[in-house]
């Protein structure tokens, strides 16, 4: 099989010589000087590799992955002792002699063509590997849980009851982070009562794309908050709306990987569109207004799926899960989307709106059942707002506080609470998909009027 070539830069001719000269499989497809010019000539399926000389500089983790979507390997060659900061790149010293450097380009192309593509359809399956430095002092088997909070429009409370969620981990000295990825409305700065003058995120997905998302790097630009008895690091969201392609699905993904082995829970906030709108078109390398919550979704052991208890929000959360569960080259799992409603209250749905809800949910047949109800109380989560605080700080014992230690407690089993240990470690966690048959947590009153109105039906 033929391997026709891209190559970039080569000013002197002297690769291309080489690989003329041995008139074998490996030939030269085109000779270009922009990085520009690889993407577009890639793009129309002529190559199966790229060799790199000169004019580089600008290439990230996200266009070799868009290359190895094109099915073209990619091979750059770098002084000896320069550094080697991108995965799936082939690295070639500049000293190498030309059947070694047909040998890496024959051996990138066959590579990049066996590699099965993830489940997002953006890439190869390793994704962007995690750099040694990023793994350095993180324990090698440890992993922690990304719990994604998603919802539909008309804001149902994802980031309220994420930020909440977390704080209460945080409480119980698990290891979380809380990462704003809505790219549409990020609102954890405000919330927490934090600058919001740059954004976390933003610098860690550019130094995921540059290959340098190393721990001493993380550690200097990551915010913590204390939290009552614990702590919390925020991953602060994009500064403004129109910076959005600043957050790339690889780079994005590369992030969430490498906090999952720093902490014990990742709770991601995301936005509320899934539609992949670029990939619909045929510019296939430009970034996708959506990526960040695709990804979110993608990448997420659990899945909060949260809805409005009103007379807009029950039927947007009903077509919202068939869209989440159909989400094209996004595999979700019902097993692991928890359906919660937030806002309970009786002038909205009427006298007792759990039953009503509920009654409502059997009626048009919703694919998920309703895992939890929480309350409405606005002047518990205005307090909180108004003073930059969780409601474990500002109001404890409130009633939406105690459904969100529920929403907890139904998703996480302790191990060392039937031996009586009292640690908290990713060690001994797991993630519940759905409570076993009469395990069900008897201070959740949603599951509890759930299974009275069964038996009255």
């Amino acid at each position: 099989m033929n391997v026709p070539v891209i190559v970039l830069g080569d000013i002197s001719g002297k690769y291309i010589e080489a690989i003329e000269s041995e008139r074998g499989i490996v030939s030269v497809a085109r000779h270009v000087h922009e990085l520009a010019e690889v993407l577009g000539i890639a793009q129309t399926g002529i190559a199966r590799a790229v060799l790199l000389i000169s004019g580089f500089e600008d290439l990230t983790a996200s266009l070799v992955n868009y290359l190895a979507e094109s099915d073209v390997g990619v091979v750059a060659v770098v002084d000896p002792g320069d550094p080697e900061p991108l995965e799936n790149i082939r690295y070639l010293s500049a000293l190498a002699n030309p059947s070694e450097v047909i040998e890496a380009l024959e051996t990138a192309a066959e590579e990049v063509e066996n590699t099965p593509v993830s489940v997002s359809g953006r890439g190869p399956l390793s994704g962007v590997e995690l750099s040694s430095a990023a793994l350095e002092d993180v324990q090698p088997d440890r992993q922690g849980k990304i719990i994604t909070f998603w919802g539909p429009a008309g804001a149902p409370g994802r980031s309220t009851l994420a930020l909440n969620c977390a704080a209460i981990l945080a409480d119980q000295q698990h290891t979380v982070c809380i990462v704003d990825a809505d790219t549409y409305a990020p609102s954890l700065s405000s919330l927490l009562g934090m600058m919001d003058d740059y954004s976390t995120l933003s610098q860690l997905c550019h130094l995921a794309d540059r290959g340098n998302l190393e721990t001493e790097k993380i550690a200097e630009i990551m915010s913590t908050v204390k939290i009552e008895s614990g702590t919390l690091d925020v991953v602060t969201g994009i500064t403004r709306a129109d910076r959005w392609p600043e957050i790339r699905s690889q780079a994005l993904e590369s992030v969430l990987k490498t906090l999952t082995a720093k902490y014990d829970f990742v709770l991601v906030d995301a936005g509320f569109s899934l539609e992949a709108d670029e990939e619909l078109s045929f510019d296939g390398v430009a970034p996708r207004r959506n990526a960040a919550t695709l990804t979110a979704i993608d990448q997420a052991d659990e899945i909060i799926l949260v809805g409005v208890a009103d007379a807009l929000g029950v039927p947007r959360v009903m077509k919202a899960i068939s869209e989440l569960l159909s989400t094209p080259n996004v595999h979700v799992e019902k097993s692991k989307v928890h359906v919660w409603i937030n806002k309970v209250r009786p002038g909205s749905i009427g006298p007792q709106p759990e039953e009503q809800i509920l009654h409502s949910w059997q009626r048009f047949g919703p694919q998920l059942p309703i895992e939890g109800f929480i309350p409405w109380n606005p002047d518990a989560i205005d307090k909180s707002w108004l003073t930059g605080q969780t409601l474990a700080e500002s109001a404890p014992s409130s009633d939406v506080c105690q459904a969100l230690r529920t929403l907890i407690e139904s998703l996480i089993i302790e191990e060392t609470k039937a031996r009586g240990v009292g640690e908290f470690s990713s060690d001994n966690l797991t993630i519940a998909t759905r409570s076993a048959p009469g395990k069900e947590s008897s201070h959740d009153p949603s599951r509890a009027k759930w299974r009275a109105w069964k038996r009255k039906s």
